[in-house]
């Protein structure tokens, strides 16, 4: 487990940041993801987290990503996207 070194205290506040911020949790989530594999974040992968995070807040109703190929696209919206949109918190916007 990620957390295991923090209190229940310092757990709830790390849930509660990576809740307000989809780059975090991308970040954060990075070696579950892809196991093995180095993050590289450059500003497109915070300006598709941001577009992204705003989808699932309602705040934008259409989105298309065009990015070129080995730029995490496919990593930065189509696998943690599904966990965050299961949320309690998103599911009244989408």
């Amino acid at each position: 487990m990620l957390d295991e070194h923090l209190s229940p205290r310092q757990r709830v506040a790390k849930a509660l940041l990576l809740q307000q911020s989809y780059a975090d949790f991308v970040k954060y989530f990075w070696p579950i993801i892809e196991p093995g594999t180095k993050l590289v974040w450059n500003w497109h992968l915070d300006s598709v987290c941001q577009h992204l995070q705003e989808v699932t807040e309602g705040k934008l109703r259409q989105l298309v990503i065009e990015i070129p190929p080995g730029t995490a696209k496919a990593l930065a919206h189509d696998t943690p996207i599904l966990t965050t949109l299961g949320s309690p918190r998103h599911r009244r916007g989408v």
